[in-house]
């Protein structure tokens, strides 16, 4: 079955090969807009066209042609458009409807929707959608060609991604090529990271008149498709590219990184803004922006810093205030208070009085949700207990003795029992940072090391864990996940963390050589970095892409200290 993938590149050469003869017809184009004496009706998108073309789709499946009633159903399905008042929805899902069963794509205009509307809502819709026909497209045509072209083809190409896990699926076609280009014949990570960098500045776009910048990047949205959206300050996903920027401008000296990540970082935090219901996590969303507070300091200054910081700790603090609120934030370490409280430990050398407030705050938070046992059934450091613990010792206040003995027996009983939940997994699976060895590992070595120290039966209990490690992905071949999430990236990652715990035992120096030996598997074709947003190849970000891949490796294969954007 052909994939829209396959086809991307055709599309982008015919969209190059339209803009130029554009380009060159500008004059010619202006004046044939100026020909009218009447606005034209411009059409109005209020739902994207690949739903109505799932759903159409969807819709000749025998269960479905069985009756008119109940084909009409299923398009009832689709709901009022995204952001509509209730009873326009209605009314255009009633538009919809009656399309899709003519087989029709539904194509709204401005005399479609003035039926739908209130007088006073109409003439919004009017100035929008017909009587600028003429300005708008003149003023497009002015700047027409300023958006440079690898620009527009990274677009193109999340546009024509489709389901992140179809990505996955198709990894083996050699038809459908990654976005980014890596070149394993370098003799190093660091030379990686410079060429992805290099990459990465191409697809900035810059505001002077506002002196910042911003780029595009692919993520994963909540219906699993990708989507191409502006770049986020987000440690999961936009971060990556901010730290990449900083990795190359600190190992090379260069000023136009530097100038560059200054004028991002300025249209990411000089004015945060906060979604009230978004999860708070040392991950994702918006408090994931206390990992920024050493480059905004670098980059931006000291108040700038402070003010981020201030904001984001005020900010949770009115969540956690509000009636009933508590209850709806989510614990866990990756998505929830377990992850903010290690990055609060991050903020460690801070003197402030509000980081040891809410410290202390979510610190009792997440510890009740232990002892309750909230997170039991699920396995692994990013959801489950394990993650909590973590969290507890990573950023949360000082444990009393009896508090540390408690911690001690339970990380020593989930252990075990998440080391035999995950035996039977594939390989990628069983090692995944988020779900499988490496990930417990790490939250093994950490609480014990918090709780007492470890003991000899743990040092050799984890460099057993490690040897398996080393076996099980020297059989790994062809499309490889190398995320920091689900990946060996990750892996990697949480046994370099644990290896100052363990000096006796050589293993940084174990991490360093498997890092350079995945490189020269790459290098041979052994190994392939493949897929799409969740498997790296298509995103910057930093826990599902490219970024975060390259970041780390580079760190490991030379030696250096995480610091704080990998330190948890």
């Amino acid at each position: 079955m052909a994939h829209p993938r396959w086809y991307v590149g055709n599309f982008s050469e015919g969209y190059h090969q339209v803009s130029q003869a554009i380009k060159y017809s500008l004059v010619d184009l202006n004046k044939f807009l100026d020909s009218f004496d009447e606005p034209i009706p411009n059409r109005c998108v209020i739902r994207p066209t690949a739903t109505y073309a799932a759903f159409l789709d969807a819709s000749y499946h025998p269960k479905y042609l069985v009756s008119h009633k109940t084909r009409s159903s299923l398009f009832d399905r689709l709901g009022s458009p995204p952001a509509c008042p209730h009873e326009i929805g209605k009314q255009a899902l009633e538009v919809e409807r009656i399309a899709l069963l003519d087989g029709d794509i539904p194509y709204f205009t401005d005399g479609i929707l003035s039926n739908l509307m209130a007088s006073e809502d109409n003439n919004n819709i009017k100035a929008n959608n017909m009587s600028d026909f003429m300005t708008v497209p003149s003023a497009t045509l002015k700047i027409f060609g300023s958006l440079p072209f690898n620009v527009i083809n990274y677009i193109q190409n999340g546009a024509f991604a489709g389901i992140d896990s179809e990505v996955w699926d198709t990894r083996y076609d050699g038809d459908i090529k990654p976005f980014f280009s890596i070149n394993f014949q370098s003799n190093s990570w660091l030379n990686i990271l410079y060429d992805l960098t290099l990459q990465a500045y191409k697809l900035v776009v810059w505001d002077k008149v506002n002196s910042s910048a911003s780029m595009y990047m692919q993520i994963v949205g909540a219906d699993h498709r990708i989507q191409t959206v502006p770049m986020n300050a987000i440690y999961y996903e936009g971060q990556g590219i901010l730290w990449l920027f900083h990795e190359a401008s600190s190992e090379k000296g260069d000023a136009d990184y530097a100038a560059l990540l200054t004028a991002m970082l300025r249209a990411l935090v000089d004015s945060p803004k906060y979604i009230s219901d978004e999860p708070v996590s040392g991950f994702i969303g918006s408090f994931s922006q206390i990992r920024l507070v050493p480059l905004a300091r670098q980059y931006l200054g000291d108040e700038i810093a402070k003010n981020l910081m201030a904001t984001l700790i005020k900010w949770v603090c009115e969540r956690m205030d509000k009636p009933n609120e508590i209850e709806n934030l989510k614990v866990d370490y990756v998505t929830g208070l377990s992850g903010a409280l290690a990055a609060l430990g991050m903020l460690e050398g801070s003197s402030d009085s509000e980081v040891y407030y809410l410290r202390d705050r979510v610190h009792a938070v997440v510890i009740n949700s232990l002892v309750k046992g909230e997170l039991e059934d699920t396995y692994g450091i990013a959801h489950g207990p394990l993650g909590l613990m973590l969290g507890l010792v990573l950023g949360g206040r000082p444990l009393t003795d009896v508090e540390q003995q408690k911690l001690r027996i339970l990380v020593y009983q989930r252990v075990e029992k998440e080391l035999k939940g995950v035996e039977m997994q594939d390989v990628a699976s069983k090692h995944a940072w988020c779900s499988g060895i490496s990930g417990i590992a790490e939250a093994f070595a950490y609480v014990l090391n918090a709780t007492g120290g470890l003991e000899e039966q743990d040092y050799k209990q984890l460099i057993e864990l490690y040897d398996q490690f080393q076996h099980d992905i020297a059989s790994l071949k062809g499309p490889t996940d190398f995320s920091l999430c689900h990946g060996l990236g990750g892996a990697l990652s949480a046994w370099y963390r644990i290896s100052c715990l363990l000096p006796e035992l050589n293993l940084a120096e174990k991490v360093r050589g498997e890092a350079a030996q995945l490189r020269q598997r790459l290098c041979d074709g052994e190994l392939e970095i493949r897929g799409g947003v969740r498997h790296a190849t298509s995103s910057l970000g930093m826990m599902l892409g490219m970024s975060g891949v390259v970041l780390a490796l580079n760190r490991i294969e030379n030696g250096q200290e995480f610091t704080s954007f990998l330190s948890f």
